[in-house]
């Protein structure tokens, strides 16, 4: 985990929905992430549904990683079904 999103577009939401599936065994990360990792001090934890790490997606991103963390939220690109998590390091 190194950062967030924007928020994203109705299609996209629908799109990855369609793609995610529940983890099959135990998940790497908490259920809740404390807001700080985000650099959000004094906001409450971010909580997410887990999912399966198996999509591939493009994302955008500034050159401001400190921390362990992207500094600024990244903005989904797409999909990229030519992609394997497992293609990835």
């Amino acid at each position: 985990m190194v950062g967030r999103t924007t928020a994203l577009s109705p299609a996209a939401q629908d799109e990855l929905t369609r793609l995610f599936r529940k983890p099959r065994g135990e998940h790497p990360w908490p259920p809740r992430i404390p807001a700080g990792r985000f650099g959000q001090l004094g906001a409450g934890p971010v909580e997410y549904k887990q999912v399966e790490p198996s999509v591939v997606v493009e994302v955008a991103t500034d050159v401001a990683f400190e921390y362990g963390r992207w500094r600024h939220p990244a903005r989904f690109i797409r999909v990229r079904r030519d992609l394997a998590a497992d293609d990835l390091t």
